[in-house]
């Protein structure tokens, strides 16, 4: 009877979840972005792909660079990631579901077939996506893959968080309890470190793209990386089958290793119960304040990396609470540990592996160039959340200029954070290549005006993001980003605005910066360092001019004329 019970829960959830979603679309604002979206999907899906593999690699090496990124989202579900989402039960479902006569194997049943939702959805989408263009595999076979490939990854960060969270409620007894799964992840842990080390030369030969595909087929050849790729190869497999026959041959294997992650899940009862209470009354507790306007509670979070003095600049507060959102004490200790492994790997590379240390080195000069343009889709601890407590945030001794400035300078600091520590492993990786084609004494003046350069860049980027939340509120979904294919077709619009108006923004800049440059052109890279300058200072005036604009335009918004969403 529970069963029949918990199905009709999820049944009409979906039903009203859907009819919900029909309904927005009479809103112009997600029809715009929904038609945005399925314009997209549509030009992907006409776009065929006559070769087998992906961006020039074979079938194969695909499907071998595949199981080495499974592999990397598996690693890290282990050693930060937490899926609380999945353990997380709504705040109607504590009270009538837990004190019910309802087995806990049933609940980890319902909250299994809860997360199949987005999974089926996800499943449509990549099928359609991955099947554009391929002949030899109904689609009907490669749907089911990538549903299997899916499912046995929501089921093994599943149980990774519920092994973490035993470990973590009692120590080394819960070691003890969950000996087995202890046992299993030292092997696999000893595997990994003997595989990355017996493939390490030949990944120090790799100089370019063009190289990668031979080095991977090579790799995989070797006993420590097959074994440590087999299971992930065995997942992915049926995935790039050829034809049914081969798909019929991989299925089964799997099909076997998702049974295999489904038994784990089912007969952790003890440590589902204790996590999925923990995070669900956690999830209530954030609730509670959210409404009522409290302070967050301590109990289940990092603390932060200082304390907020109860005087001083109002603004100072907005940049820590925004900064602390992202960056707390146990995450920015994750974060240095990485830092600095990055930068050992990049000084040991540099020495023993030059043409590695040349490509690893410019991939993330271009990657912290890149975070220009994506940073600000990324970093939304700024006014697109805060816009939901409107009344709160006027409440404060700040003009509306104040609370823009502030609100950007914080998502600017993370992004621009992130840019120096890949600017920083880069360099080091890339000072000694003979081919950077800079000399040395020109290396210090060229790297400061970038350095220079970035904060103010992403900071203006920043302002447009927030001038866009509050010129358009309507658009904006406070507290975060919903899926779908409005979401896809609305981030789409954005980006190609966003770069209308940086492009624009950065014009008297660029031309003031080409001035200077040529009237200190006889001081060679310190030129461009002087442009740098220029530039820099441009942007700043800039942002304040726009920030006295969208200040007064902040004072001015009607929360329930302009369509602000609530996040109660």
């Amino acid at each position: 009877m529970s069963a029949t019970a918990l199905w009709f829960l999820v049944s009409r959830s979906v039903r009203n979840r859907v009819l919900r979603q029909a309904r927005r679309v009479r809103s112009p604002r997600y029809a715009v972005a929904l038609l945005a979206g399925l314009a997209y999907i549509v030009l992907l899906l006409g776009n065929p792909r006559d070769r087998p593999g992906f961006a020039g690699f074979p079938t194969a090496v695909v499907e071998l660079m595949v199981a080495g990124g499974v592999l990397l989202v598996v690693i890290w579900s282990w050693v930060y990631a937490h899926d609380r989402r999945a353990l997380t039960f709504r705040t109607a479902e504590v009270t009538f579901l837990f004190p019910a006569p309802i087995s806990r194997r049933t609940l980890i049943h319902y909250k299994l077939l809860r997360a199949q939702l987005l999974i089926l959805l996800n499943t449509a989408i990549w099928t359609l996506l991955l099947d554009a263009g391929r002949v030899g595999l109904p689609i009907t076979m490669r749907a089911v893959a990538v549903w299997c490939a899916l499912s046995t990854l929501q089921l093994h960060r599943l149980g990774a968080t519920l092994v973490r969270t035993s470990l973590g409620e009692h120590g080394w007894y819960g070691l003890r309890r969950s000996a087995v799964a202890a046992s299993v992840l030292l092997v696999a842990m000893a595997l990994v470190v003997g595989a990355i080390v017996q493939a390490w030369p030949l990944a120090a030969t790799v100089s370019r793209i063009e190289d990668i595909g031979p080095v991977v087929r090579d790799i995989a050849l070797l006993p420590l990386p097959t074994v440590v790729l087999a299971p992930f190869r065995a997942l992915m497999a049926p995935l790039y089958a050829p034809d049914p026959a081969a798909w019929w041959s991989a299925i089964g294997l799997a099909l076997a290793l998702l049974f295999l992650h489904y038994l784990w899940v089912i007969r952790s009862e003890a440590a589902f119960e204790e996590a999925a209470a923990d995070a669900s009354f956690a999830r209530i507790r954030e609730l509670a304040d959210r409404q009522t306007g409290g302070a967050a509670r301590a109990g289940g979070y990092s603390p932060p990396l200082s304390g907020l003095r109860p005087s001083g600049r109002p603004e100072v507060a907005f940049v820590w609470k925004n900064v602390t959102m992202v960056l707390r004490r146990r995450r920015a200790v994750v974060l240095a540990f990485a830092f600095g492994v990055c930068f050992l790997g990049a000084l040991a590379v540099r020495e023993t592996a030059p043409r590695l240390a040349t490509t690893v080195g410019t991939l993330l000069m271009m990657w912290s160039g890149l975070l220009v343009a994506v940073g600000p889709q990324w970093a939304r601890n700024d006014l697109r959340s805060d816009l939901a407590r409107l009344d709160l945030l006027r409440s404060y001794p700040l003009d509306g200029g104040a609370v823009v400035r502030a609100e950007s300078a914080g998502s600017a600091f993370i992004i621009t954070l992130a840019q120096m520590a890949m600017i920083t492993v880069g360099v080091t990786a890339l000072w000694r290549d003979p081919e950077w084609a800079i000399s040395d004494p020109d290396r210090l003046p060229l790297l400061a005006a970038g350095v220079l350069l970035l904060p103010f860049i992403n900071y203006i980027g920043l302002m447009l993001f927030n001038g866009a939340a509050i010129l358009f509120p309507a658009w904006v979904t406070p507290g975060g980003t919903r899926g779908g294919v409005d979401t896809l077709g609305q981030n789409l619009l954005t980006a190609v605005a966003y770069t209308i108006a940086l492009l624009i923004v950065l014009l008297v800049p660029t031309v003031l910066a080409a001035i200077v440059w040529n009237a200190f052109e006889d001081s060679g890279a310190w030129a461009v360092f002087a442009g740098a300058v220029a530039a820099s200072a441009t942007l700043a005036l800039e942002a304040w001019l726009l920030s006295l604009w969208l200040g007064g335009v902040f004072e001015r918004i009607d929360p329930p004329t302009a369509g602000i969403e609530s996040t109660a």
